[in-house]
């Protein structure tokens, strides 16, 4: 089942509608969806699509005589050079208006020292093709240097792919849809655990939330054990520093400092890696705000690494493939707690949606409560946001609880008591996330403030605005 992507398939269809040569590079992480994309786009135009392995020159080039021969009916041999290859696919181009896609296009230029490969193809789409309606889609996983390919003026495609598609995460809504039978809460639960790749939601793999995690994480040879760590690596194999890295980071270490000390890395190389990681979405930085410390924090930001580290991993000695019953209910209690930590994601992904954020943020700082060291206890705010409304600015602060009994005016009394400890000079909002729902005397009095807003798991699945 496809789903999403509307904006992707109309910026193709456009682009391909265009007279003459059209050029496009879609990137992304793996198994974000790329090939199905293009698939879903070509599925009613004719189109040559090559899908590139690991291999030598020689290998590439018998394949795409495979793939001719294939596409075109007609035999081809192995060819001796890529502009031979290259010319012939411009022959079968100038018959029709023609899709020709090079697919995992890093592979095909891997080896490409002296920039041979791709002369050849600026050639390709310069001059061999001039004269066609030919749409060339080159596509990758390795973002950073599919982007250097093409944006760096000493190389020869530099310019030649102006059009670039970048594809993220489906949202938690499209997600859904791939789930019709799960309830609304098995539905957000698997979103936080696996986000928004689309490989990652085979619905095969369960109607509800704990069949799924079963046969995708706790069976025997389950796919995401694997796929989670390819994630680390972008598809190559793992650094074992980021895997301490990732595991310490799970652990509670959120500082470099910590993370350091407990990786055995020095604090320069560690925070080298920690530099590399967020650009490869794997972590993130947690943004400090209204007077929070300015020391960076770190997160796991991919969510099936947040879950093969903070579930599976830290419980394998607990997960017995034979007995799924007892192992689910022994894991209950960690999941929940899981899911719980990751849940502000959510929240602030809902609130950037219906709100115009000029910044999102976490707060944390000392409270008046004295410690039994006699020092004042952290405490913390969810997410924090300076929103545009208007003429005017306002700041947002929210408390957001994954659990099934009804937030209340506890929830609320503790926000804005916190808010407090800010002892910044705020426009307040107060805004409280709850899958459990709310209190009746807390919606009745939500109901009479402009300055608070509930909003409840309905909400969230279905993208319902606050208010």
């Amino acid at each position: 089942m496809f789903v999403g992507r509307e904006a992707e398939l109309y910026m193709l269809r456009t682009l391909e509608s265009r007279d003459g040569v059209k050029t496009c590079m879609i990137v992304g992480r793996r198994r974000i969806g790329k090939s199905e994309l293009i698939g879903q786009f070509c599925s009613d135009r004719r189109s040559i699509s090559f899908e590139f392995a690991i291999g030598a020159l020689d290998s590439q080039l018998r394949y795409m005589a495979d793939v001719l021969t294939e596409s075109t009916g007609v035999p081809r041999e192995p060819y001796s050079s890529m502009y031979s290859c290259l010319r012939d696919i411009a022959s079968v181009c100038r018959e029709a208006r023609t899709i020709v896609v090079f697919d995992e296009f890093q592979y095909l230029v891997a080896d490409d020292k002296n920039n041979a490969i791709s002369s050849e193809l600026q050639r390709f789409v310069d001059t061999l093709l001039d004269g066609t309606e030919t749409m060339v889609i080159i596509c990758g996983s390795q973002t950073s240097m599919m982007r250097e390919l093409t944006s760096d003026p000493r190389r020869p495609l530099f310019g030649r792919f102006p059009e670039t598609i970048e594809l993220k995460p489906l949202s938690l809504q499209e997600c859904a849809l791939l789930h019709p039978t799960m309830t609304e809460l098995d539905q957000l639960r698997l979103y936080i655990t696996v986000g928004g790749i689309p490989a990652f939601h085979n619905p095969e793999r369960g109607s509800t939330y704990e069949d799924f995690i079963w046969e995708s994480f706790m069976r025997d040879q389950a796919l995401l054990q694997e796929e989670a760590l390819l994630l680390i690596g972008s598809g190559s194999p793992v650094d074992e520093r980021d895997r301490k890295i990732i595991r310490v980071i799970s652990e509670g270490a959120v500082t470099n400092k910590m993370i350091s000390e407990k990786t055995g890395t020095d604090k320069d190389t560690c925070s080298a890696r920690l530099k590399a990681m967020v650009e490869l979405g794997i972590l993130g930085r947690l943004n400090p705000m209204y007077g929070a410390p300015k020391q960076p924090r770190y997160y796991i930001k991919e969510d099936a690494v947040a879950f093969y580290y903070g579930v599976y991993e830290s419980n394998r000695a607990r997960i017995d493939p034979r007995r799924k019953e007892e192992t689910m209910k022994k894991l209950r209690d960690g999941i929940s707690s899981f899911l719980g930590r990751r849940f502000e994601r959510v929240c602030e992904d809902y609130l950037r949606k219906h709100w115009y954020c000029l910044e999102t943020g976490r707060w944390w700082g000392p409270s008046d409560e004295i410690g039994e060291d006699g020092k004042p206890v952290i405490v913390d705010i969810d997410i924090t946001a300076r929103i545009s409304q208007g003429d005017s600015e306002f700041d947002v602060f929210c408390e957001c609880k994954m659990r099934r009994r009804p937030a209340g005016f506890t929830e609320l009394n503790t926000l804005v008591e916190r808010v407090g400890f800010t002892k910044q000079n705020v426009n307040a909002r107060y805004v409280l996330f709850s899958v459990g729902g709310f209190t009746e005397d807390l919606e009745d009095y939500a109901g009479t403030r402009a300055d608070v807003d509930l909003v409840d798991l309905e909400d969230i699945v279905r993208d319902t605005p606050p208010g």
